[in-house]
């Protein structure tokens, strides 16, 4: 799993790590308050967080934004506040941003409106952006909190992205896509990269297999097991599958090699010049020792 840090390195020289745990839409809901109540984080500052690292990954796909055309679907609940907030970054880089809301801004929860709030007052989004005529679709319709199918303007503006055939960047977790199995719930954005947020959802991890590429956006400030919160009030899975979207092998899954018997020169004295008695004696020790430990590998 990709983590996405500041900068426009390609993907492919991102650092990856292993079994990176997982969580469901109810441990990411409990991870969320804890955050908020517990630890007096404010949700206006992990939105603010999740954006950013919404624009860096938009960049770093792209390969830079200055000019380019990126178009957020936007829904009415926090998803949406995070795909708005990153329209703001993005345009402060140059991009040309708009964006499409499944409803009315009336109906957008309050940190959602409070982000298209501040894009109307910096005139943003722009309204003769064309969907068509984008370089980058921002999926933020639904998130981890969906229960049902996608449905009415949603689930059409799904279509409508899917149909484009152009490049879509979910925030969290594709839309229409069940947090915990992975299973479509109806209609399901089909994303070229999702950027998960905290943590990778089980969905995820239960089918990237055949799923886009998956990268988790860190530094947002919600308590994860890295941090000191205690990870049994989480819950969260480790699992028993391999944390890497490339399906690399994890290291218990690897061949294991025979041992190789150890050097007899210490470290400290290899670069002197040996006399011919401890070569000799050196090439001997060194026979034994590998006959010992193949031995002992076939044994095993």
């Amino acid at each position: 799993m990709s983590i996405l840090r500041r900068g426009t390195k390609p993907f492919d020289d991102l650092p990856t790590l292993r079994d990176i745990p997982s969580a469901t839409a109810a441990q990411m809901a409990e991870a969320d308050r804890i955050a908020s109540e517990e630890l007096g984080i404010p949700l206006e500052l992990l939105m603010e967080n999740a954006s950013h690292q919404i624009a860096v990954a938009a960049r770093v796909f792209l390969g830079g934004v200055a000019g380019k055309r990126i178009v957020a679907f936007v829904g009415s609940g926090n998803n949406g506040g995070d795909a708005l907030g990153a329209l703001r970054h993005l345009h402060g880089w140059g991009a040309i941003v708009g964006a499409v809301l499944s409803g009315s801004a009336e109906r957008l929860r309050p940190l959602a409106r409070r982000q298209h709030d501040i894009l109307t007052r910096l005139g943003l989004p722009r309204e003769t952006t064309a969907v068509d005529e984008a370089d980058l679709l921002l999926d933020g319709l639904l998130g981890y909190s969906v229960s049902g199918p996608p449905r009415d303007a949603v689930a059409e503006l799904i279509r409508a992205a899917n149909a484009s055939r152009l490049p879509i960047l979910a925030v969290d977790i594709p839309s229409g896509l069940h947090p915990d199995t992975g299973e479509p719930l109806g209609v399901t954005i089909r994303a070229a990269l999702t950027v998960t947020l905290a943590l990778p959802k089980r969905g995820l991890i239960a089918t990237r297999s055949r799923a886009s590429s998956v990268s988790s956006a860190d530094g947002l400030g919600t308590p994860v097991p890295r941090s000191s919160i205690r990870t049994d009030r989480l819950g969260t899975h480790e699992g028993p599958q391999r944390s890497r979207c490339d399906g690399r092998p994890r290291r218990s899954d690897r061949v294991r090699r025979p041992p190789q018997g150890p050097r007899c020169i210490p470290p400290w004295q290899r670069g002197r010049r040996l006399r011919r008695s401890e070569r000799i004696a050196c090439r001997s020790r060194e026979s034994v020792s590998r006959s010992s430990a193949a031995e002992r590998w076939r044994r095993r």
